[in-house]
């Protein structure tokens, strides 16, 4: 998120969506962690990969009945959706999810605060782009120090 100071409207908007997907996907970790409780011998690994397997269905399905010249992928844009698909959604949220079953709720919840630093560095090792060192490593000072007040 950046500060749009021609439109400050649109980034109270992008920060009001950013604090509703942050509670929202809180809310799921806490939920699952007493779903998990309850239904103790439950697979989890077959429940993400079936849940990740209809995603991928799903989506490649509309992809090819809407497939025209123009909506082509290019190897770069097939690399990053599977990327961004197996290994960051399906294997990172999997990981993470198994990981908050072993943690306190408010170690948890500072370490939700990884999830943007984490996709940063995965931008700048997987994919080039640049890490902005004036809003990250200040960022990751803020994390520190909620880290070290658990």
């Amino acid at each position: 998120m950046r500060i749009n100071f021609v439109n400050p409207l649109d980034y109270w908007f992008g920060f009001l969506l950013i604090q509703c997907a942050n509670l929202f996907f809180a809310s799921g970790q806490i939920l699952f962690k007493e779903w998990k409780i309850k239904n103790d011998g439950t697979d989890i690994l077959h429940n993400f990969s079936q849940m990740f397997l209809g995603a991928t269905l799903v989506t490649s399905l509309f992809y090819l009945l809407s497939a025209s010249g123009n909506n082509q992928l290019s190897s770069e844009n097939l690399f990053a959706l599977i990327f961004l698909g197996l290994i960051s959604t399906g294997l990172g949220f999997l990981f993470w999810n198994l990981g908050s079953l072993k943690v306190t709720n408010d170690k948890l919840a500072v370490m939700n605060n990884l999830i943007i630093p984490i996709a940063i560095l995965n931008s700048y090792f997987i994919f080039g782009e640049q890490i902005d060192s004036s809003t990250f490593v200040p960022g990751m000072i803020c994390f520190y120090f909620a880290l070290k007040a658990l």
